[in-house]
């Protein structure tokens, strides 16, 4: 008898929790997919536009990884409706507006913080990209003395400070790892090489390493 009260009660709290995910199913469905983006969220997207001339791939690839939205804002922001508007803000305003979106100006403190933040977007992606073409084409994973040393370049390029020590270095490493889920050191590598360039690798590219008299 008791088994059968328990195992009634387990029914009935799981068929409320059902009820309850079925309501708030229904909420999210009635509430249309809009692309508006709060602040400040939509300056450095719009900064991140005017950085790449009006393409706004990296501007979506920003608000799809921006943590600071809530999860119900990201249920509701439609990326499609989100490129859409960013391409018709593009068109729609004057070179004036643009040039204000890509150069830092102390008159506007909301904007400049935007353009600073979508510089260091630009560092981060830029980065992963350099570590893909190393992992992909060369068949590498770089370590982290060479990825900070690839970093400070490409910081210096967008105008983007750099830590004035290692260890500074390593702990924004570390924070970029986390930010962009990679692994160094366990990527996988995948080095293109036809049967015959693979043979003749192995065959003459240890030679030079060892004594004549061995061969």
């Amino acid at each position: 008898m008791k088994s059968l009260k328990r195992r009634r009660s387990d029914l009935d709290a799981e068929t409320q929790r059902l009820r309850l995910q079925l309501r708030a199913a229904v909420r999210r469905a009635s509430k249309p997919n809009r692309a508006d983006l709060r602040e400040p969220c939509r300056s450095i997207a719009r900064a991140l536009v005017a950085a790449y001339d009006g393409e706004p791939t990296a501007a979506v690839e920003y608000v799809r990884r921006n943590r600071r939205m809530s999860n119900q804002d990201k249920e509701t922001v439609d990326m499609t409706s989100v490129e859409a508007e960013l391409r018709a803000w593009w068109r729609g305003v004057d070179a004036a507006t643009k040039e204000k979106h890509l150069v830092t100006s102390k008159t506007n403190d909301k904007l400049q913080k935007a353009i600073q933040t979508a510089a260091r977007f630009k560092v981060d992606a830029d980065l992963e990209m350099w570590v893909e073409a190393q992992n992909v084409q060369k068949g590498i994973s770089p370590v982290p003395g060479i990825m900070i040393g690839r970093a400070n370049e490409i910081k210096d390029g967008h105008g983007v400070p750099t830590p004035k020590t290692r260890k500074g270095c390593r702990k924004w490493l570390a924070r970029w790892r986390m930010r962009r889920t990679v692994r160094l050191r366990s990527m996988p590598a995948h080095e293109r090489l036809s049967v015959e360039e693979m043979h003749h690798k192995v065959t003459f590219g240890l030679r030079p390493h060892f004594p004549n008299h061995l061969w």
